[in-house]
């Protein structure tokens, strides 16, 4: 038996922002339709801006407190869930 699918145009405004990107996925958007609307890798590319742009925000934080903190500190706020291995 064959199975056939509708696959739905996705519009975004003219000026979409990462996260309108990034809502995509929780709109009930199947991967195929992301894919068929050349989507998956635009999601992906705006799911490391955001990452990096966390990861940037987090880093000029501890920077403007390392005159204030031991080095040992600052690792623990850089990787707060990681354990000594050592």
């Amino acid at each position: 038996m064959l199975c056939y699918s509708v696959l739905r145009t996705i519009i975004l405004p003219n000026n979409y922002s990462d996260l309108d990107l990034l809502l995509l996925k929780n709109e009930g958007y199947t991967e195929e339709e992301l894919k068929f609307n050349n989507l998956l890798g635009v999601i992906e590319q705006a799911e490391r801006r955001v990452y990096f742009k966390a990861l940037k925000k987090r880093i000029q934080s501890i920077q403007e407190s390392a005159g204030r903190e031991s080095e040992d500190d600052i690792n623990s706020m850089m990787f707060p869930n990681d354990d000594d291995k050592e």
